[in-house]
């Protein structure tokens, strides 16, 4: 059997109009496809919110400015620390993905429970031991385990970033860290279960002549009681207020260790210039004060005080009277 030309013709659009039906069919199911799944994985729960890994990184920015001043001025040498930000994961990623050898140092958050870890790459850590040592900061090529002499001479610059944690997290809550164990082998390392989840802050640390990363290690069974006071309000509310206090006790301080030239007036005289050019040694110039009037004080060329003049062991000296009241000119004859 054979189809004729117009029967072909037929087929052939009848196929087209049908493809082209097929097609406009397709683009409306694909315009109204289910919306995006967003994988979970029950394995690995997000324990910490947004909020509260938003207040753990403008907590440990702090943080980090804080110890790259305090190990500078110990050093004596610039160090830069900048904060990478905080991630969760699981402990046993994190613990996979160290170093072996690095220096671990776990500490505690008294009276939080539990403990934290303070890792050390161990490119930067003997290159902060080569500084303390009076080097320029420059890292060995081989990379060993420290000696115990070594740990003892680091655990200097442990103990002052555990201290500098300390005044980072006050806005938050109040902890005394203190360290408890080093260890070089992270896989002797057990402060939480292997599926638990931590929060991961990473510092990149720079010195003159080395660089390196630190990473603080901070389990959720350890911030379970204060996690509620991780928020990013609170956190900025407390610290405005903290850093108005100290700032102005910082203020009254510096002030207060300020010095100023003070300078005791005997007395004043008018001469000429005729009389001036002739003076010679054992010329007499009579003042306008008489030996019984208060001497006036000066404190950055301002009259503050009225004074009588004395010795002390020996030593002149003066004696504080009375205080000089705003708009007074004349202090002859006051007692």
């Amino acid at each position: 059997m054979s189809l004729s030309d117009s029967e072909i013709d037929a087929l052939l659009a009848k196929a087209t109009s049908g493809s082209e039906e097929l097609s406009d069919a397709a683009i409306v199911t694909k315009d109204r496809a289910a919306p995006k799944v967003k994988a979970y994985d029950f394995r690995r729960p997000d324990r910490f919110s947004k909020d509260q890994i938003r207040t753990l990184e403008m907590v440990h920015d702090g943080f980090a400015r804080l110890l790259a001043g305090s190990l500078s001025t110990y050093l004596r040498t610039v160090v830069q620390i900048k904060s990478q930000g905080v991630k969760q994961t699981t402990y046993e990623e994190f613990i996979g993905a160290l170093p072996n050898p690095t220096s671990i140092n776990i500490f505690t958050l008294e009276p939080l429970k539990g403990t934290a870890i303070l890792e050390i790459n161990p490119q930067l850590i003997f290159a902060l031991f080569d500084r303390i040592l009076g080097g320029p900061g420059s890292a060995p090529t081989v990379i060993r385990e420290l000696s115990d002499i070594e740990q003892s001479v680091v655990e200097k610059i442990i103990i002052r970033a555990l201290d500098n944690l300390q005044l980072a997290w006050r806005n938050v809550v109040a902890f005394v860290p203190k360290l408890v164990a080093k260890e070089s082998n992270p896989m002797f390392i057990q402060i939480a279960a292997s599926n638990a989840t931590v929060a991961i802050v990473s510092f990149e640390v720079k010195l003159k002549e080395a660089s390196g990363q630190m990473t603080i290690c901070l389990p959720y069974a350890l911030l379970e009681t204060v996690i509620y006071k991780l928020s990013a309000q609170q956190w900025l509310t407390v610290s405005q207020r903290t850093t108005s206090v100290e700032a102005e006790g910082k203020l009254r301080d510096r002030l207060k260790e300020t010095s100023a030239p003070l300078k005791a007036v005997l007395g004043r005289s008018h001469i000429t210039v005729a009389e001036f050019l002739t003076l010679k040694p054992g010329d007499i110039i009579p003042l306008d004060t008489s030996i019984d009037s208060p001497l006036e004080i000066l404190v950055e060329n301002q009259p503050k005080f009225y004074a009588r003049p004395g010795l002390v062991s020996k030593r002149k000296a003066i004696q504080i009277s009375s205080v000089i009241q705003e708009g007074e000119d004349d202090f002859h004859g006051r007692v």
